[in-house]
């Protein structure tokens, strides 16, 4: 408003004001009742929102202040109650959200955390390093590593041909069997079959020595119903709660069959459910049986455990026992017969079937340097424990129970387990000395105590090199060393109870004197059980480039008690061991060829679906692009087509979609690995190329074939025709000059004795006529007797030779007319060779030339999808 217009607005107010009537008095108790409604209709009018807005809004724009937001004071006196009561409610940012990351990942909160995500799959120890450093998948229940986020095609080969390459395979099912090795064997005759390699009961086995593998089938269903390969391993007849057994100590033959044995069977997590399942139908009479304290030594039992007990999820409080039959405290009691594999039926049965899933933890180690790095990162433990002074009964039994001894001092109290402790101290040095796993024993298993592995990390990450001194000759008979305290569960529970932890074990590392030196921890330091299973690998050459590489894929197995993962895969990481995952250790098992579980047994219900998985991740992948994004060519990379195909042609193979898979892999692998000396990808490739590679050779040696005989066959009827017409000809040519030659000789023939008598009749006639008239009768006669004689013969020559002459005119016209069918029969042949000739010498060229396209084709889509995966 300017100030001519405010000077025009208060003339007229004041004008306004002049022509106001004031009354002369006024009530004012009466004013103030009549204007009290208004007042109040004014409040309410004032307090009622009509516009749902904020009380910043209803500003107007030159009053807005940016400070507003945080500073009450910076509103306008009036409208300040109204903001706090508008904000009163409102909810406060920084009350909501944590103070900083720090606050966030504090370990309590990480803990509960990670209780939280590994609920429905489950983690292995090592999932926290694996999860920084790999791509993780879901599988089987687990939450496993598929392959690292870095390049590592070439590194993991060298890894494996060189030095060493680590797999966590703690995602392995262990299950415990124990009884009597006779009911054992019984069992699973019904599961297994000797056509598939040695049986559970295996001779090379049962010392517990060697592991051994086999084929486990569905209940007497052999050859169908496959579940899955699986290894086992027994334990140990003197290995029974620290007390010395001797193999032969007392054990014939009739009672070392109903000895009581322990076996560990290891099956893949597919298949898991499937052999639980198999299990508790064959020892389905057995029931939990357990002593009860209020019975005095009496033995109660619960309900009988069927197949269906094992559908249920087993949690590892209840630990999944069926029945525990290894210490005196748990009994049996005699229950209704296991059938054997006679079908004869026995009369008690003391089997337990026992879980020991995710209660032991696994490593893998595969390459010629594995064995070096496991004995540069721990050390046999010594287990001789020393006597107390000051207590006059130290060592005694009595003294094991009052004081508190470790656990390896009372299992190593005998003097058997400790010389079998010290042969493994030697032994140990001398496994330092191996150049490659392959040069120990198949399959052997090996016991031992080890050291802390904390206590020997290094600074740094080092590398181990190959010892250059040659230990076969030095090693021990590492076959009698099965010995471990990891058979039983008391001393595992101790084990991972008396662990130390990273923070204490951190802080006594920090008060060390001297950095890197190895840390005496006295008699709080820990003794871990582990045992050791060698792998072979591949043992034949695949090629003539490989024989340098016979043992590649061989290595060793280290299983742990829970708890210690951890400590142990740091320490061998500490060691230069290459980590990999899901898909080296496939790629590792391809190139030594080995079969690899469930891709490679189709057969298998585990098979079926990993089949149907792949599948359906490759469709949805495919069908996830665009339709002008998606690759339509025809072989391992349209999955449609694969589909069709597949089911069609390959319907026999319930790999395809696996195979095709493992192709592409190896394909883009090898095209890195240029340096490979055996080609696994030819093999691979070889499926996809040997039917059309097969019909088409088969129809170029049909064609050939073809083409060689018509080829005889012409020349054949060609030198027939010839040689007829030939034969023909001559005969013909024969046949006239005879016929001319004949004829001749008849008219000469004829003429001539004609002619001649006719004159010798005549002279003769005159000259006797002449001479002697008187005799002329007698004359007459004579003559006519001579002459009838000479016509007689000359006629009966005439009619002898033409009788020969049509008999042979005959023979020759037919012998002629033979020839002629017979030239004109060949001629025919001769034209049909020349045409089949010339028809399979075209397909003979169609299908050579067709060949010579589909190699060129073969080549040049073996170079797309070449170049495809390297631009990838």
């Amino acid at each position: 408003m300017n100030k001519g217009e405010k000077r025009k607005y208060q003339e007229t107010g004041l004008e306004m004001m002049d022509n106001a009537t004031v009354p002369k008095n006024l009530m004012i108790a009466r004013f103030a009742e009549s204007r009290a409604r208004e007042i109040s209709a004014l409040n309410e009018h004032v307090q009622m929102k009509t516009v749902n807005k904020l009380v910043l809004e209803t500003l107007p724009k030159h009053m807005h202040r940016r400070a507003m937001s945080h500073d009450i004071r910076r509103w306008p006196r009036r409208l300040r109650e109204m903001v706090k009561k508008q904000y009163e409610n409102r909810p406060d940012k920084r009350a909501r959200k944590p103070p900083s990351r720090k606050h966030r990942r504090r370990p309590r909160n990480l803990l509960a955390e990670y209780n939280r995500r590994k609920k429905k799959n489950i983690w292995l120890e090592t999932h926290i390093w694996h999860a920084k450093r790999f791509h993780m998948v879901k599988k089987w229940g687990y939450h496993l590593a598929s392959t690292p986020n870095t390049k590592c095609s070439r590194v993991t080969y060298k890894s494996t041909v060189n030095y060493c390459l680590m797999q966590d395979i703690s995602f392995m099912c262990c299950i415990e069997i124990s009884g009597p090795e006779a009911d054992i064997q019984s069992g699973f005759s019904h599961l297994t079959n000797p056509a598939t390699g040695p049986g559970i009961c295996a001779k090379s086995c049962l010392k517990g020595n060697r592991e051994g593998s086999t084929i486990v089938y569905m209940y007497d269903e052999f050859p169908n119903g496959a579940i899955g390969p699986v290894t086992f391993f027994w334990k140990p007849l003197y290995c029974v709660s620290g007390e010395s057994h001797s193999l032969s100590g007392g054990t014939d033959a009739e009672t070392s069959s109903y000895r009581n044995r322990c076996l560990w069977l290891w099956c893949h997590p597919s298949c898991y459910l499937q052999l639980w399942n198999q299990l508790t139908k064959v020892f389905h009479n057995v029931i939990p049986c357990h002593l009860d304290a209020t019975s005095n030594g009496q033995v109660t039992t619960g309900q009988a455990t069927g197949s269906a007990t094992a559908e249920k999820t087993f949690s590892k409080e209840e630990s999944n026992i069926i029945n525990t039959d290894h210490s005196s405290s748990f009994q049996t009691k005699k229950l209704s017969s296991i059938p054997n594999g006679a079908g004869n039926q026995s009369l008690e049965s003391r089997v337990s079937v026992k879980s020991l899933k995710d209660d032991l933890v696994r490593f893998r180690l595969i390459g010629p340097l594995s064995i070096k790095v496991l004995t540069n990162a721990v050390e046999v433990a010594s287990v001789r424990w020393e006597k107390s002074k000051t207590n006059p009964k130290a060592g005694s039994e009595e003294s094991r129970k009052s004081e508190d001894v470790p656990w390896w001092a009372q299992f190593y109290h005998s003097e058997e387990c400790q010389s079998k402790h010290v042969d493994s101290q030697i032994l140990w040095k001398n496994l330092a000395l191996v150049k490659n796993p392959a040069e120990l024993p198949s399959h052997c298993v090996l016991g031992m105590t080890v050291t802390d592995p904390r206590k020997r990390l290094p600074k740094k990450k080092t590398y181990a090199k190959p010892s250059p001194v040659d230990a076969r000759g030095n090693c021990l008979d590492i076959t009698d060393h099965p010995l471990s305290p990891l058979w039983e569960e008391d001393i595992r529970k101790e084990v991972k109870r008396t662990k130390i932890s990273e923070q204490e074990f951190n802080k006594i590392r920090f008060e060390n004197l001297i950095p890197g030196y190895p840390i005496n921890l006295g008699r709080a330091a820990s003794r871990i059980p582990i045992i050791l299973i060698q792998k072979p690998g591949c043992r034949m050459p695949i090629s003539s480039k490989c024989e340098e590489h016979i043992g590649f894929g061989s290595g060793v197995d280290v299983i742990l008690p829970t708890g210690w993962g951890m400590a142990f895969w740091v320490a061998f990481v500490y060691q230069g061991a290459r980590v990999g995952g899901l898909v080296e250790a496939q790629h590792v098992l391809q190139d030594s060829g080995c079969l690899s579980f469930p891709e490679d047994f189709p057969d298998t219900e585990a098979g079926s679906k990993e089949m149907l998985s792949i599948r359906d991740e490759h469709v949805q992948k495919f069908t996830a692009f665009i339709s002008r994004e998606q690759l339509n060519c025809l072989g391992p990379l349209n999955a449609i087509t694969a589909i069709s195909v597949c089911e069609n042609f390959c319907g026999f193979l319930k790999m395809s979609f696996t195979t095709r898979d493992r192709i592409l892999k190896n394909i883009h692998r090898h095209k890195i690995c240029c340096h490979l000396d055996c080609y696994p990808c030819f093999f691979f490739s070889f499926f996809f190329f040997l039917f059309f590679f097969l019909s088409f050779f088969f129809f170029f040696l049909l064609s050939f074939f073809f083409l060689s005989s018509f080829f005889l066959l012409s020349f054949f009827f060609f030198f027939l025709s010839f040689s007829s017409f030939f034969f023909f000809f001559l005969l013909s040519f024969f046949l006239l000059s005879s016929f001319f030659f004949s004829f001749f000789f008849f008219f000469f023939f004829f003429f001539f004795f004609f002619f001649f008598f006719f004159f010798f009749f005549f002279f003769f006639f005159f000259f006797l006529f002449f001479l002697f008239f008187s005799f002329f009768f007698f004359l007459f006669f004579s003559f006519f007797f001579l002459f009838f004689l000479f016509f007689f013969l000359s006629f009966f020559s005439f009619f002898l030779f033409l009788s020969f002459f049509l008999s042979f005119f005959l023979f020759s016209f037919f012998f002629l007319s033979f020839l002629f069918f017979l030239f004109l029969f060949s001629f025919f042949l001769s034209f049909l060779s020349f045409f089949f000739l010339s028809f399979s010498f075209f397909l003979f060229l169609f299908f050579f030339f067709f060949f010579l396209f589909f190699l060129f084709f073969f080549f040049f889509f073996f170079f797309f999808l070449s170049s495809f995966f390297l631009i990838q």
